[in-house]
């Protein structure tokens, strides 16, 4: 099934709680809580998109474990593949200064993850207000390279934030368009 309830024909998707709380190896999920369900899912392969190392040529497979106790397998994962959105934030995070933790003390790391988080607050907000076309979805990385790296300067003239662009740099049009959607939202 998609996302949208529309049902997916090339889909399957099963329900391994059963095998792995009673196959041939014992209960594999003895540590696990008693509710919780293991569901797998395999969609054909795209074409031209190679397999990994270890992986089928021909299927892509993905898992999820849930605690909802009753539900048609598909409904549960047309449920799950909705969250996506939150390993896309976890990126972000990862990729905003939470991939490497400056000291082995706690204080320290808890102390520098309040930028990171906040910086990734800031861009997740920035994508929907002030760009659109490709910027709007790109990855965090290419709007560090892009737009929050820019050779531009802030200045103030006449009680006015001017933002100075230099001139043949390729990304200066997207910067003027969230720089004025964001002056506009609260023009100081």
């Amino acid at each position: 099934m998609h996302t949208d309830g529309e049902p997916d024909p090339a889909a399957q998707v099963s329900d391994l709680t059963g095998v792995l709380r009673r196959g041939p190896h014992g209960d594999r999920l003895a540590r696990w809580p008693a509710d919780m369900r293991v569901m797998a899912r395999r969609t054909p392969r795209p074409l031209g998109k190679p397999a990994k190392l270890g992986e089928h040529p021909d299927w892509e497979y993905g898992a999820f474990a849930t605690n909802t106790p009753v539900g048609q397998v598909q409904f549960l994962d047309a449920r799950h593949r909705t969250q996506a959105h939150v390993e896309d934030r976890n990126k972000q995070f990862t990729a905003c200064g939470a991939r490497n933790l400056p000291s082995i003390d706690y204080d320290r790391n808890a102390d520098w993850l309040q930028p990171a988080a906040l910086a990734t607050t800031l861009t997740a907000w920035l994508r929907p207000i002030g760009l659109d076309r490709d910027l709007a979805t790109t990855s965090t990385t290419t709007l560090r390279f892009r737009i929050l790296s820019a050779p531009a300067r802030l200045v103030t003239h006449a009680r006015r934030r001017i933002l100075k662009i230099p001139p043949g740099w390729a990304w200066s049009t997207d910067l003027a368009t969230a720089w004025d959607r964001i002056q506009a939202l609260h023009p100081i």
